[in-house]
């Protein structure tokens, strides 16, 4: 007789950084999140992503059912400046 023991490996949602957004592959919005599934973080207009990951993949972790991978980045303003010739 064999057993077979299987864990499953499921991330919670992301936070979505503000003024920003977080689109999962494959396009699912049910929770939990399977195993690599990846999360890519985006923001509006006029902001930029920085300081962290554009794209967090779900992981086996040692310390519990699972993990993104990296770390969420934050959005930060990106604002243009026109010079106007008159």
């Amino acid at each position: 007789m064999f057993f077979v023991c299987l864990t499953v490996i499921e991330c919670e949602r992301l936070t979505a950084p503000e003024n920003g957004f977080v689109d999962y592959t494959p396009a699912t919005d049910t929770f939990p999140f399977d195993y690599l599934t990846t999360g890519t973080f985006r923001c509006r207009f006029g902001y930029r992503l920085a300081d962290g990951d554009t794209v967090r993949t779900c992981q086996s972790s040692s310390s519990g059912p699972g993990e993104w991978s990296g770390a969420n980045p934050i959005c930060e303003g990106w604002f243009f400046v026109y010079k106007f010739i008159g």
